[in-house]
């Protein structure tokens, strides 16, 4: 099995070299332009500034990676395939880490692998680890705290605990919308059935658990911790979400403006539509505008597949408390940043931040799983 594992990130690795290949020395992938150059430019811009603002770095998460980048760039100067390479190498951890996610949860290395491929070969997976741009570095911190989430789970490790709230701050750096990643945890503690949870797993869910995660929010919005999104802090979230709803996006990829939340409780009924656009979009049919959104078509009938099976599998998954933990934990994060999109381009980059999440919990037919809590990987 090591064997399989590793030809399959040798053909990741591969795949991904060559599609930087092509970026930097053939033609500009799709989503090659746009953020990626400007994340690249300023990569340079800050390697050769006197003045960074450091305040300004970390809290807008735009200009994490490219402070990240121009580190590197001050000592061997200014190489984007060097960059580039690096996505690359990022990009072929995620799947690496996609693997040992799904094993530690299913206790199925033959299950595992096949969900490998499905990374190895997922299209955004593949085209943002040529790129530079946030959501490979998010991909890896994201299923770096899931994997150390599900060993506190299984194991009432508070050590792996602390490594989930890290990894989860971390990744916060890169995009302000996953510090909501917490408050999934604590929704599927509320509501989450109390299972297998006696003495130290007792006491770590019911009373530490909310403690750290409260907490760690709280200092996050304290120094503002790439929570520019929202103007800062938390505090300013719903000003910020009225600006960017009345805020027309221009383009042929930019939703409908009947889809846009602006008065309140009266347009609670467009939040499930927000939530399958982005989700599944460029599927709906009046999203689909010009001859090149039909290359997203194959994106959202990837995670259509997803969900079917997520849903064919749903006893299963609510059987094994770590998932169902996961499940609700992504549906969340989901929800939080399909409030924030308003058109098909940027949906189907943001949905590529919480794959990682889905994949795991994406069971092939006749899938057999070990569930027993003391499986150790």
């Amino acid at each position: 099995m090591k064997n399989k594992i590793t030809h399959i990130l040798i053909i990741a690795f591969i795949l991904r070299l060559l599609l930087l290949l092509i970026n930097n020395y053939v033609t500009i992938l799709p989503q090659g332009d746009g953020d990626a150059i400007v994340m690249e430019r300023n990569a340079f811009r800050f390697a050769n500034s006197n003045d960074l603002n450091f305040s300004l770095i970390f809290s807008q998460g735009h200009y994490f990676l490219s402070y990240l980048g121009s580190l590197l760039y001050a000592i061997i100067g200014r190489e984007p395939f060097i960059f580039g390479l690096i996505m690359v190498i990022l990009g072929t951890l995620v799947v690496k880490k996609i693997y040992v996610a799904s094993l530690l949860l299913w206790n199925n290395n033959k299950l595992a692998i096949k969900v490998a491929w499905f990374a190895a070969l997922f299209p955004q997976f593949c085209l943002h680890s040529a790129l530079i741009l946030r959501e490979t570095p998010i991909n890896l911190f994201l299923i770096l705290a899931t994997i150390s989430f599900i060993k506190y789970w299984k194991h009432a490790n508070i050590k792996q605990l602390v490594w989930f709230v890290f990894y989860i701050i971390v990744a916060t750096l890169f995009h302000s919308g996953v510090i909501f990643i917490f408050l999934g945890f604590l929704l599927f503690s509320i509501i989450g059935k109390k299972q297998n949870q006696r003495g130290k797993n007792k006491y770590l869910r019911k009373f530490l658990v909310p403690v750290i995660i409260v907490g760690s929010i709280i200092i996050v919005n304290y120094w503002g911790l790439g929570l520019n999104k929202f103007g800062g802090s938390f505090e300013n979230i719903s000003d910020q979400f009225n600006k960017m709803e009345n805020f027309r996006s221009m383009g042929n990829s930019s939703y409908p403006s009947w889809m846009r939340i602006t008065g309140g409780i009266s347009d609670l009924w467009k939040i499930p539509i927000r939530y399958f656009a982005f989700l599944f979009s460029p599927l709906i049919p009046f999203l689909v505008k010009t001859p090149t959104h039909l290359i997203g078509l194959i994106d959202g009938f990837l995670y259509l597949l997803l969900f079917y099976r997520m849903n064919k599998n749903r006893r299963i998954i609510n059987f094994n408390s770590a998932a169902k933990a996961i499940l609700i934990m992504s549906l969340f994060l989901t929800l939080v940043f399909s409030l924030g999109v308003t058109n098909v381009g940027t949906a189907i980059r943001h949905r590529a931040k919480i794959a990682p999440m889905f994949l795991i919990l994406f069971l092939p037919k006749n899938s057999t799983f070990n569930n027993n809590p003391n499986y150790h990987l």
